[in-house]
């Protein structure tokens, strides 16, 4: 189980920026 310490930050990572995608997404179909 010594991959969780990396696995976790790039998931922690990972999820804002997807979030900042759909945000900018949303906003190019207003």
């Amino acid at each position: 189980m010594s991959n969780s310490w990396w696995l976790k930050p790039a998931q922690a990572i990972d999820v804002p920026m997807r979030e900042a995608a759909l945000a900018r997404q949303q906003q190019l179909t207003k």
